[in-house]
């Protein structure tokens, strides 16, 4: 779907018009459904809020782009940060979410690594904001990659092994990766390599692309096994697998684009992963 199909949406400028100066929350419950059904992801949202669209509360204040917000206020519920929201400090309290560079396939171990790559960052934040060798205080300060007001970069995953994690751990761990925005998104390269991988071998040419012209699309949810998947040690390659399948069924060998997203309609809890694609229909 492109921005102007977004933008042109009959319902949302309906209730976007009727959302104007009227409280946040308000404008959040109208606009969840409307996300949902359009399958609006972040990059979508940034690219709404680039065109300029802005709103006025009741007391007068610029605000953000109400379908921004909702997406926002759902990411917050469950990741505990969403910096590019933030004007000020990390709340005492919150954990940074940081998605991760990473090849692993097993859930546990991928929630391990982001785990520790908030574990990094918080430490980060830490030196920041309580360097007490410093001249200065700094408590207005973000580490690099980590600024408030800018969308967080993938942190490398450092080696970790799930040799040695209790079943509890295990299930901690995968719950991290499958319940947090950060971690599904962290997931999308490496299904995107593998499945690539995959179909090359089965004949096609696959180039991984934007969605802008992608014309079929397929979703894996993956909420309602999330508590089965930390015995699996290769589910990656079971999403793989799904999205394999969905491919030779519906188009021929030969030249073939691929898009993986997370897919985050937390308010009816479906998670997981969009495959979108293009070729020649069998």
């Amino acid at each position: 779907m492109t921005l102007d199909e977004i933008l042109n949406d009959p319902e949302l400028k309906r209730t976007l018009k009727e959302m104007e100066g009227k409280p946040l929350m308000v404008g959040i419950q109208a606009m969840i459904p409307i996300i949902e059904r359009l399958g609006l992801t972040s990059e979508d949202m940034r690219k709404i809020v680039e065109e300029g669209l802005s709103f006025e509360n009741p007391l007068g204040q610029e605000r953000l782009n109400p379908m921004y917000e909702a997406n926002l206020a759902e990411r917050l519920q469950f990741d505990g940060d969403v910096p590019e929201l933030r004007s000020g400090a990390l709340p005492k309290g919150n954990r940074p979410a940081v998605p991760v560079e990473t090849q692993s396939q097993n859930p546990a171990l991928i929630g391990a690594e982001l785990k520790q790559a908030s574990q990094e960052v918080q430490d980060l934040l830490n030196l920041v904001d309580h360097n007490e060798d410093s001249t200065e205080l700094s408590p207005m300060s973000d580490p690099q990659g980590y600024e408030r007001g800018q969308f967080p970069t993938p942190r490398k995953a450092q080696e970790l092994s799930i040799l040695g994690m209790t079943q509890t751990e295990k299930k901690e761990n995968a719950w991290g990766f499958i319940s947090t925005t950060q971690g599904r998104n962290s997931a999308c390269p490496i299904i995107e390599n593998r499945l690539k991988e995959l179909l090359e071998q089965k004949g096609y040419r696959v180039v991984i692309d934007s969605t802008d012209n992608m014309v079929h699309s397929w979703c894996v949810d993956i909420s309602s096994g999330a508590k089965a998947t930390y015995e699996v040690f290769d589910y990656i390659g079971s999403v793989c697998g799904v999205f394999k399948n969905k491919i030779q069924k519906t188009f021929r060998e030969g030249d073939l684009s691929i898009k993986v997203i997370s897919v985050n309609n937390i308010a009816q809890r479906n998670v997981g992963w969009s495959l979108f694609a293009t070729g020649e229909y069998k």
